[in-house]
């Protein structure tokens, strides 16, 4: 179970909303593409955060913080597919946004902030709004050292945005993975920022490590078994789990369905708490559970779910059943916009 969330106090946030004002008054996103990225180093704990400018089409001004590797790449990966983006690729990569939206797009918590702060806006894309992404979980308003670091990353755009519209070419470095990255100083009076060219690798390949339960690998290889194709795949279900004293969280399915009669075999709800890593270890095993439980080892199981895949093909051989990755389930997908409707999608 997580501890329970402590947010961001009003006057925590106080230099969030004074930076904003700061940050909209020389509108970067005028001369910077979202594309020219530059990372901030955080003083507190030297990771790297990258900074991406967003406006410049004039519908959505934000400046976004896309945290260590795995959200740099993140970001990258978000360019490359493009149109193809499904929610499932922005929420999990990690980030923190400070965004100008209209009034009608702020929870009550957003409004408690400003009305504590004595802070008045008007108009459309002017309400400050500050925002952190997890990786599993819904957006969700900032920590305390999430609100620190953003203010620093805000500090930094009022110093390189200029100097980006004084030289367009400041930010292309020869490197494909070099960035400018400003870095502090801690001195007697204050943090002294200056740049310094960092090279930024991928992120470590995950390491899953699978926990199967004592005799279930016994009493699957014992089932009956059958001719039958199943049909599996492994989905997040954006229909946000919130008791209001945690982080809340988008649930995982795993389904299964029989590819003859189209019924549903088995389903199970996963959480990403305590981290989406460990909900993945367990996606191979759980669907060894559901087999177990409606009593049949099928000859072929067909996903299209990367990670499922995955999971599965070390169970595949020794257990004498066949995985294939496919593009389509034609028997599975009725059922999976069924169980999205119900939960009103």
């Amino acid at each position: 179970m997580m501890a329970e969330v402590v947010l961001a106090s009003p006057e925590e946030c106080r230099p969030l909303f004074d930076l904003m004002a700061k940050v909209h008054a020389i509108a970067p996103w005028s001369w910077m593409d979202e594309t020219q990225l530059f990372g901030v180093q955080d003083p507190e704990t030297s990771e790297v955060g990258f900074v991406s400018v967003m406006g410049m089409a004039g519908e959505h001004y934000a400046i976004g913080v896309y945290q260590g590797a795995r959200g740099l790449y993140g970001f990258l990966h978000l360019q490359d597919i493009g149109p193809f983006l499904e929610p499932e690729d922005l929420l999990n990569t990690p980030q923190l946004q400070a965004s100008f939206e209209d009034r009608e797009m702020l929870e009550k918590h957003d409004r408690d902030l400003i009305k504590a702060l004595g802070l008045k806006y008007r108009g459309k894309n002017a309400w400050p709004q500050f925002r952190s992404y997890r990786p599993g979980y819904a957006p969700w308003f900032v920590e305390p050292p999430e609100a620190r670091f953003l203010a620093h990353a805000l500090g930094q755009v009022l110093e390189v945005a200029p100097r980006v519209q004084q030289n367009p070419d400041m930010l292309e470095l020869d490197g494909d993975s070099d960035y400018l990255v400003r870095v502090a100083d801690k001195t007697d009076t204050g943090l002294r920022w200056r740049d310094e060219i960092m090279a930024n690798e991928p992120p470590l390949p995950i390491s899953l490590e699978m926990a199967v339960e004592p005799g279930l690998l016994e009493a699957v290889s014992q089932l009956p078994r059958v001719s039958n194709r199943v049909e599996a795949d492994f989905f997040m279900l954006p229909t946000m789990v919130d008791n209001r004293t945690e982080r809340p969280y988008f649930p995982y399915a795993l389904l299964l369905v029989e590819t003859t009669s189209g019924a549903v075999i088995g389903m199970e709800l996963l959480s990403p708490s305590p981290s989406l890593e460990e909900m993945w270890a367990q996606v191979g095993v759980v669907t060894l559970r559901q087999l177990r439980k409606v009593g049949i080892l099928p000859a072929e199981i067909r996903v299209r779910d990367e990670l499922l895949y995955g999971m599965l093909m070390p169970f595949s051989q020794s257990l004498g059943f066949k995985v294939k990755q496919v593009r389509r389930l034609p028997k599975l997908d009725p059922a999976r916009a069924s169980l999205e409707g119900y939960l009103g999608m």
